[in-house]
């Protein structure tokens, strides 16, 4: 391969990587779960606290998932031991 070739071929990627990462969901089951958007999830995993209604709705730190942050509509909470994330 050439390196024209290559260069082109990068650079088609590249593009395609940056017109992914602009559709990227910002909500959605992806990670962040039910109610949480992307930007808020990347904030409490970053330091951020919980707000009252988010304990409330379920989200928290699960000592099962190496306190990770939990929340409904992940697959680790319907697996969560701790009885924290699950919905009544």
């Amino acid at each position: 391969m050439s390196l024209g070739t290559a260069v082109a071929f990068g650079l088609v990627f590249l593009i395609i990587g940056g017109v992914w990462l602009l559709h990227w969901p910002r909500q959605g089951p992806w990670m962040a779960g039910e109610g949480m958007t992307r930007d808020r999830y990347t904030d409490v995993e970053l330091g951020a606290t919980l707000t009252p209604d988010e304990v409330a709705a379920g989200w928290h730190r699960c000592p099962d998932w190496d306190y990770g942050l939990i929340g409904p509509g992940m697959i680790e909470a319907d697996a969560c031991l701790c009885g924290r994330g699950r919905r009544p």
